[in-house]
């Protein structure tokens, strides 16, 4: 199709001129992305090893494979011209999308499509600190996913929060694991995203959110021994945390 073209520092729009009006939205929640970039994790710029890194965001009117309502394609990264790199995001423009209420946490729309947004370039921003993909898949994706809930919409950092941590409750509490692998003690989960956002959660009440930025200096282990604690009692702690959270919002 013939794309028009929103140029911006650090990221580039392309939409359908009939969906102009989709070009304000995404932009605020990539600037706001940024924002969370440089306050939460330092990050004054976008990088990939140590080189520039810029996004182009496509926005295709109809809905393709990997497109459709709810759905986003993250490509990163291929280098450009040499000088940097270069990450593309694919997904439909939001006046397509209609206004239903999706996912298994029954999100709006309205509010779905800003914590999209702020996972997929938090995802991005995250090579800044993260050159060479060391963290697991479930820290990475959980820290996008967290940034996604919290640095949105208020409806994200309270309702679909509550919403996230019922469901993880109900159908992937066994999937956060825990404790011997490889001769270590370690907490995963096979839950990547929503059981990796409910324990950046919990990390983030326990030992307040600055362990977010430090899971890129150390595994997570060495950080919570620095805190006078260890993995396995952290993974008790966890597990006593999630059920009083059920429980205190099963009986407000």
């Amino acid at each position: 199709m013939n794309w028009a073209w929103s140029v911006h520092r650090f990221y580039t729009i392309c939409y359908d001129e009939r969906y102009e009006d989709d070009v304000a939205i995404v932009k605020r929640w990539l600037d706001a992305t940024l924002e969370l970039g440089q306050q939460k994790y330092g990050i004054a710029r976008p990088t990939r090893r140590g080189r520039y890194l810029h996004t182009t965001v496509f926005l295709p009117p109809v809905a393709t494979q990997g497109t459709r309502r709810g759905e986003v394609i993250n490509y990163c990264c291929y280098e450009d011209d040499g000088s940097g790199y270069h990450a593309e995001i694919h997904y439909l423009t939001p006046s397509a999308w209609g206004r239903l209420a999706l996912g298994p946490l029954w999100i709006p729309v309205e509010d779905l499509h800003p914590s999209l947004v702020v996972h997929e370039m938090s995802n991005l921003m995250h090579y800044s600190l993260e050159p060479d993909s060391r963290l697991a898949s479930w820290i990475r994706e959980g820290l996008a996913e967290y940034d996604g809930f919290f640095y949105s919409t208020a409806y994200n950092r309270t309702t679909a929060i509550d919403s996230l941590i019922r469901y993880v409750h109900q159908h992937d509490r066994e999937k956060i694991l825990c404790c011997r692998t490889l001769g270590r003690s370690v907490i995963t989960t096979t839950s990547v995203y929503d059981g990796g956002a409910v324990i950046m959660l919990f990390l983030a009440e326990r030992f307040g959110e600055g362990i977010h930025a430090e899971l890129f200096t150390a595994p997570l282990e060495d950080l919570l021994e620095q805190r006078g604690t260890t993995v396995e009692e952290t993974f008790a702690e966890l597990q006593v945390w999630l059920e009083q959270r059920v429980q205190a919002l099963n009986n407000p």
